[in-house]
């Protein structure tokens, strides 16, 4: 007759086969099911032997599930075996978010029902203000920061803001806003063309009273690159930088400077002064035989030295002016 082994029961063949029930004939197996909880250790089918015995039947036992692997990112608890029913906890690190069942349960073939895994939290782009650009451009995990850069011409109305943190969403960003120049404050003896303010790239002209000229400074290539005159200048590109064409001609009698530019110090370039004009007399022409110092323009009332050449002497010249 079978046997009915610890939390097991032997089944027979089946009694069509001209087996009696209860009863197995020598060389027929029998199968081992267990109660549920339970899994067979060993031999599931044992043979049933001459001697009435059975070859090396298995054993029922407590079915257990491993310890549960951590998630990337994530921990576990318990982190020891659990027995059927169980079930385990998923915790995903600070910045990491559950995507999935995070209690999995130990299954009667001692395999767990699917976890969830960790995945960052992500916040999707952050859009860029008007007239402004952010990078990077896409969608980024919690904790990481973007830069937003104003175009040309535009700065952040908000310095401190230049910089978003993807958080529980995002953190404030700046605007940007036209640099603007204040009013063209002119030279002394100067008048300007306006007393508005100026954006980037735009210019006015200056004319000065009567007995003055208007005279563009020098600028030095490092003060160019500083208003943005030059590429180079605070990271600008060649693209950036500001146009500026200076040109002197007489508008109704007065002789006028145009083209001086607002720039990205805020400030107008080149700077202009008002020259007293000083008349000047032509070149003196030197005699023959002779040289005269200096050899160009003079100031009305100062004079010119002529010097004759070896073995020649200065003899004033009737009607010549002096």
């Amino acid at each position: 007759p079978y046997t009915t082994l610890f939390r097991s029961v032997i089944v027979p063949p089946d009694p069509e086969e001209g087996f009696t029930p209860g009863r197995v004939k020598v060389g027929f197996p029998v199968h081992i099911v267990c109660d549920e909880g339970y899994s067979v250790a060993g031999n599931a089918d044992p043979k049933c032997l001459a001697d009435g015995s059975y070859d090396h039947p298995g054993k029922c036992v407590e079915v257990t599930c491993p310890p549960y692997p951590a998630p990337e990112h994530g921990s576990v608890e318990p982190t020891t075996s659990t027995e059927v029913g169980q079930h385990v906890t998923i915790t995903c690190d600070d910045d990491y978010e559950a995507d999935g069942d995070t209690n999995p349960v130990c299954q009667d073939d001692g395999t767990y029902s699917a976890g969830a895994t960790c995945g960052p939290i992500m916040c999707d782009p952050f859009a860029p203000p008007e007239h402004g650009s952010v990078s990077p451009s896409g969608p980024v995990q919690k904790g990481v920061t973007v830069h937003i850069e104003c175009d040309p011409g535009y700065e952040p109305e908000d310095p401190e803001k230049v910089d978003v943190v993807c958080g529980d969403g995002w953190s404030e960003g700046t605007k940007c806003i036209p640099i603007v120049c204040p009013p063209y404050v002119p030279p002394e003896h100067g008048i300007a063309s306006d007393d508005k303010e100026h954006r980037v790239g735009e210019t006015v002209s200056v004319h000065c009273d009567a007995g003055f000229e208007p005279e563009a400074q020098h600028e030095t290539s490092s003060q160019k690159r500083k208003a943005g005159l030059l590429a180079g200048g605070r990271g600008r590109s060649a693209g950036d930088v500001i146009e500026a064409h200076v040109t002197s001609e007489v508008v109704d009698g007065a002789a006028t400077i145009s083209g001086i530019v607002c720039a990205y110090d805020k400030q107008y370039h080149p700077p202009v002064v008002c020259q007293k004009h000083v008349p000047k007399c032509a070149p003196f022409e030197a005699p023959a035989h002779g040289a005269v110092h200096p050899d160009g323009e003079v100031e009305v009332g100062e004079c010119v030295d002529i010097v004759c050449d070896d073995n020649y002497q200065l003899v004033p010249e009737i009607g010549r002016a002096h």
